[in-house]
């Protein structure tokens, strides 16, 4: 990051000041949070700036590679995914080498005899944490990748092994919708969740006052006005949104205009409902390709349900992606319409990833996250029958087509997976649970330069 000149309020000064305390003491964990507009990633490009003196080295990371990409952005500082930062995927296989599952692995459970170690553990390093919300402290299973502990336990392990003197910095919005399964405050913004189930010495800072320059913009006043209820824990809401159409036909084409898909960050759809989610996405797919759509076609957005794995080549779940070739039609197996295509996504350097996979068409258009056990059952009995490798291993990354790509199309998403991204025009389906502040805050606040809803 070029070391320009970094205004800052009182406020945001009080917290560099605090931070820097931290840096220098014996206590490992600081949380810092704030609302939307109140400069959080000013503070931490102050910081890095700041402690520079104090430490070895400053390490940005994020739950997701969407989040990861908006702090680099942000920032000019590369920002890597915690999953890529602490872990490492093995793969266990039975006494006859056929994949049984495959696990994150923390990368310091192999670190006891390098070389090395001594003087990495030497070392003092600040890790800051952003979009610290969506951190959850339970151990999840994420297709045939499974971790045994929490990814807010084997980071704080991680940041731990790698030396004492080592400090780790939550930033996050704790108005926010936590992690799936908690409620109230996400677990690493809790303060007094993080002393009972980590033993710590913990500070903590919030930022409170909207930047000036930011205390005109309208979305900025109804993240407050969300904001205030929950404080108040009042869930009378109505969002009082100024660009407001007559119609959801309106809505949609409006959208449809405005969607870019070389500019991703342009605009989004998001949806209360997987429902309501489908139908935006089909209903964009006709204004922008044609009553005559075909079921997939060049110029689709795609978002990966679930992680894709080819060799060396891991695509994280939560990526967005582009079909730009349609390379063959299929047809059924077991039940179920598959396409062969050619996908372009992109890593934290904004570098292009190329792949050409199988992918489950059928899968684009229902609701669910997830196709039923009978189902996969079904097809993985047809391709028994015609591939002898498969049938032999039972491993799905040996038929293309049990280990097809599932995606969703991607021109409108749920505020859950939307979270740590931002666009700067956001599209608001009508049909939202009102009572659900944080997801309403969430959603208003994916938002950087307008906000849209219709009427009926």
């Amino acid at each position: 990051m070029k070391n320009s000149k970094i205004t800052l309020t009182k406020n945001q000064k009080e917290a560099v000041v605090i931070i820097r305390a931290f840096v220098n003491s014996k206590q490992d964990i600081f949380i810092l949070t704030g609302a939307a507009g109140t400069g959080k990633t000013t503070v931490i490009k102050s910081i890095i700036n700041d402690v520079r003196y104090y430490v070895d080295e400053v390490v940005l990371l994020a739950p997701t590679n969407r989040a990861a990409k908006v702090l680099s952005k942000k920032t000019g500082v590369k920002t890597n995914t915690i999953h890529s930062e602490i872990y490492k995927i093995k793969e266990i296989k039975n006494k006859d080498g056929v994949l049984i599952q495959s696990m994150f692995v923390p990368k310091i459970n192999s670190m006891l005899f390098d070389d090395d170690l001594e003087e990495i553990q030497a070392t003092k390093t600040l890790y800051i944490i952003d979009e610290s919300s969506m951190i959850s402290d339970e151990a999840v299973e994420e297709g045939n990748l499974i971790s045994k502990n929490s990814l807010l336990k084997d980071l704080h392990r991680h940041v731990s092994y790698l030396g004492a003197e080592n400090k780790i910095l939550f930033v996050g919005d704790s108005y926010q919708l936590p992690p799936i399964g908690y409620f109230g405050i996400a677990p690493a913004l809790d303060i007094a969740y993080m002393k009972e189930h980590y033993l710590k010495e913990i500070e903590k800072f919030e930022l409170t006052k909207i930047l000036r320059q930011e205390s005109d913009s309208y979305i900025l006043e109804l993240a407050q006005q969300v904001k205030n209820k929950i404080d108040l824990n009042n869930k009378t809401l109505h969002l009082n949104i100024p660009n407001n159409f007559q119609s959801y036909q309106q809505f949609i084409q409006d959208f449809s205009l405005k969607f870019n898909a070389s500019k991703l960050e342009k605009a989004i759809a998001l949806g209360w409902t997987r429902k309501s989610v489908l139908q935006m996405n089909l209903d964009v797919r006709k204004n922008i390709f044609g009553p005559q759509v075909k079921a997939i076609e060049v110029g689709d957005i795609i978002y990966l349900n679930s992680k894709y794995a080819d060799g060396a080549v891991l695509i994280p779940k939560g990526e967005t992606g582009k079909i730009v070739k349609v390379v063959n039609e299929d047809g059924v197996k077991g039940g179920l319409l598959f396409h062969t295509v050619k996908v372009e996504f992109t890593d934290l350097n904004q570098d292009s990833i190329y792949v050409t996979t199988k992918i489950l068409t059928d899968f684009l258009y229902i609701e669910t996250d997830y196709l039923s056990k009978e189902i996969f059952i079904k097809l993985a009995i047809e391709q028994s029958k015609v591939n002898n490798c498969y049938k032999k291993s039972k491993n799905a990354d040996d038929d293309p087509y049990m280990s097809a790509m599932q995606a969703k199309f991607g021109y409108a998403l749920t505020v859950h997976k939307s979270q740590g991204g931002e666009w700067e025009n956001v599209y608001l389906h009508k049909n939202t649970n009102w009572k659900d502040l944080r997801w309403n805050y969430t959603a208003v606040t994916r938002a950087s330069k307008e906000l849209y809803s219709y009427s009926y």
